[in-house]
């Protein structure tokens, strides 16, 4: 059975979303440079001696805009607690006794909304990556070069990178660990990026532009993980970074 507040906990992810894609949508296209410079600059106005991880920070940012959330409502606790666990211990040393205590949550509310600590990880993923789609979608309608648009995309893949940072590494690896619950979440992840992606190889609906498109994003994801980037990296690492998923998305001259 699912637990007894699931539907809830969908609605509210799905408004996080939502404050997600409004927050986020006009600074990931920038670069992951104006990504930095807004959590540096929530920090500060936060009054925050020791800055969290940014995953955390983005997750406290969301929760502040959404209303209708909460940012002391059990789903956010145990939200928070997730992120604050598997970014200190990383997903396979947290356990669920370190969510409690990190989201200063009861085991009765963990388990009204999550019934293990996949599942937890699963809805934080969801968030980030619906986020990151959404974004990607929006910026590759509007009118512009083939280049011009490849290249907002890996501004909005080393930002959002650099923004989640240990957090995105957590959700890629696990993802692409064979029969991990979150195969098929990342799975819908690439499926509608890539088709967003393809008309930039190729005619619309042609089978070789979307495995191509398919290709490079798994070629350029890659890139960012190993990147490792984050609010500590230089202005000169991201911007290293950005040309590198840039490349590794721009198909070659055809003759």
């Amino acid at each position: 059975m699912p637990p007894t507040r699931a539907e809830e906990g969908a609605r509210l992810l799905n408004e996080l979303k939502r404050q997600g894609v409004a927050l986020f949508g006009g600074i990931l296209p920038i670069g992951p440079n104006a990504v930095l410079q807004l959590l540096a600059l929530e920090a500060r106005v936060a009054g925050e001696e020791h800055e969290p991880a940014g995953s955390a920070r983005v997750l406290e940012m969301l929760l502040r805009l959404s209303e209708g959330v909460g940012i002391e409502s059990g789903f956010a606790r145990v939200l928070r607690g997730a992120v604050i666990a598997f970014t200190a211990h990383g997903f396979d040393d947290a356990r669920i006794e370190d969510i409690l205590v990190a989201g200063k949550v009861s085991p009765r509310t963990f388990y009204q909304f999550f019934r293990s600590k996949h599942e937890a990880l699963a809805a934080l993923s969801d968030l980030f990556l619906t986020v990151v789609v959404e974004v990607a979608r929006k910026e590759l309608a509007l009118p512009a070069r083939a280049d011009e648009k490849l290249l907002k995309l890996a501004r909005i893949l080393v930002g959002g990178m650099a923004l989640l940072e240990r957090l995105a590494q957590i959700v890629i690896s696990e993802a692409l660990r064979p029969g991990s619950p979150l195969e098929t979440l990342y799975e819908r992840f690439r499926s509608e990026l890539g088709t967003i992606v393809a008309p930039l190889y190729g005619l619309s609906g042609e089978p070789a532009a979307l495995v191509e498109a398919r290709v490079r994003l798994i070629a350029a994801m890659g890139a960012t993980l190993e990147l490792r980037l984050g609010r500590r990296s230089t202005p000169e690492e991201l911007q290293s970074g950005e040309t590198l998923v840039f490349e590794i998305l721009r198909p070659a001259p055809r003759a």
